[in-house]
């Protein structure tokens, strides 16, 4: 892994290297149009403040969504989202979020989707 300091706040970003496969697919998510909470500490440290990563979706609908914020907040101004803009193309999205007890929070249009992935990167601490 690689320790890079961040800019002048103190704080450190820990990669987590080549990956070779998703942590969270389609499948892992229940995708109701409700935020859930995803649970990333087999991931991440309990230390960790900020987690930044990449969403993949894809259906056979225009207009789905999938949506990321911090877990506990309640307001939806302060988050990252991924939607859909034409059928059955991959839309790609990086983000960074904060991180508390280990947790985020997703929502996802309510629909069968093709494909969802959410593959963080790493970390800063």
């Amino acid at each position: 892994m690689a320790n890079k300091q961040s800019g002048n706040t103190g704080m450190i970003y820990i990669d987590r290297g080549d990956i070779a496969s998703y942590d969270f697919e389609v499948g892992d998510l229940i995708t109701d149009g409700t935020w859930r909470v995803l649970d990333i500490s087999s991931i991440v440290p309990a230390n960790a403040k900020v987690i930044v990563g990449r969403i993949e979706v894809n259906d056979n609908s225009v207009g789905k969504a999938v949506y990321l914020r911090p877990y506990g907040y309640t307001n939806v101004k302060n988050r990252s989202s991924v939607i859909t803009q034409v059928t059955n193309v991959t839309v790609v999205a990086n983000f960074s979020l904060a991180i508390y007890d280990q947790k985020i929070e997703y929502m996802a249009s309510n629909t069968a989707w093709t494909a969802i992935t959410i593959q963080p990167f790493g970390w800063f601490i």
